[in-house]
């Protein structure tokens, strides 16, 4: 596996957050994905443990309802733009 360092704009609802030199793992394969690890995501105020565990902590609704979706919100996207730079 490969390491690189990138700088990362994240294009969300709320406005672009840019992320200098950030350390990736470039891992061969077909997909185009950008996976942003648990350090990252703390770093930028998003703790997914606490997240999972509020989660597990809530009551689900049941299959039956109606209310629920089935589809996720569109408005709720996420652009990342990556600018590739030499490794520092």
């Amino acid at each position: 596996m490969q390491q690189t360092y990138l700088d990362v704009t994240l294009y969300t609802n709320a406005g672009a957050v840019h992320l200098p030199h950030l350390r990736c793992y470039v891992i061969a394969g077909d997909k185009q994905e950008f996976i942003l690890g648990a350090d990252t995501l703390r770093m930028l105020g998003i703790d997914v443990d606490a997240q999972l565990a509020q989660l597990a902590e809530t009551p689900l609704a049941s299959a039956g309802d109606e209310d629920v979706e089935a589809e996720p919100d569109a408005t709720s996207s996420t652009m990342i733009f990556v600018r590739l730079r030499p490794d520092w």
